[in-house]
């Protein structure tokens, strides 16, 4: 069995353009993508050789019912430490955050996480 040396393997690339595609939709699409289930060398343990570019992250679409009614909450781990954030904040602040949590959401808890989540670049 021949092993891939790092020098040797290509990224492959992926461009999305996210203007007038729902935020789900298009979230569930690039984490099958980042992850490198497209791929047919897929191995859960394996960092895929992917990057994706989203173009126009600001124009995608939201219901107005999820901007209002969907929260994200953190807990410090102290009394009184429990943070909520709307969706609507998270938009308004930064949509690149908004979409980098979505996916950090759908993608397993492991060693790869942090660095499968770099993979993703915004223009």
């Amino acid at each position: 069995m021949m092993k891939k040396n790092s020098a040797t393997t290509k990224l492959k690339s992926y461009t999305i353009d996210a203007s007038n595609r729902v935020v789900g939709r298009l979230a569930s699409e690039v984490a099958t993508i980042i992850r490198g289930k497209t791929s047919a060398e897929y191995s859960p343990h394996v960092l895929p050789q992917v990057n994706v570019t989203i173009l126009n992250i600001d124009k995608i679409k939201i219901s107005e019912k999820k901007l209002d009614s969907t929260f994200y909450y953190h807990y410090s781990g102290y009394p009184g430490g429990m943070k909520s954030r709307s969706v609507r904040d998270f938009f308004e602040k930064s949509p690149k955050s908004l979409f980098l949590k979505v996916i950090d959401n759908m993608i397993p808890a492991n060693k790869l996480k942090k660095s499968i989540l770099k993979r993703i670049k915004f223009e």
